[in-house]
């Protein structure tokens, strides 16, 4: 009876897979078979694109970088950043570059309410 032993090394990882092509192209038909949704969203996203509902509907303006790392508990800014990121790639939000605090929700089900004051992408 063999027992597992962990790979520890990148050239004992490469060894493996070459010697067990079989586990690679496993791993290829898997991602292949994979379906892709850009609207899909993580657990953060989700958190995010609430917390930027809920804070324009009570302060009519979008949450700073900082106060988003507070509301959701992330460790930086970039992290922030990177969520805001992939909710506009996905087509979630509009951010406007040349702005402070310019963010704009398109997901319909996240809109804000219509008595949130106006946007500043005018």
């Amino acid at each position: 009876m063999s027992t597992f032993q962990p790979l520890r090394s990148r050239d004992q990882v490469i060894k493996y897979l070459e010697q067990n092509p079989e586990v690679v192209r496993d791993a290829h038909a898997r991602m292949e078979h994979r379906p892709r949704n850009p609207m899909t969203m993580t657990a953060r996203m989700r958190d995010l694109l609430a917390f930027i509902r809920d804070y324009i509907n009570e302060h009519g303006i979008a949450p700073s970088c900082e106060e988003m790392v507070e509301a959701i508990g992330l460790r930086s800014k970039s992290g922030a950043h990177r969520l805001m990121v992939a909710l506009e790639e996905r087509g979630h939000i509009e951010r406007s570059f040349s702005r402070a605090r310019c963010i704009r929700i398109i997901n319909p089900e996240y809109q804000p309410a219509q008595h949130a004051a106006p946007s500043r992408f005018a």
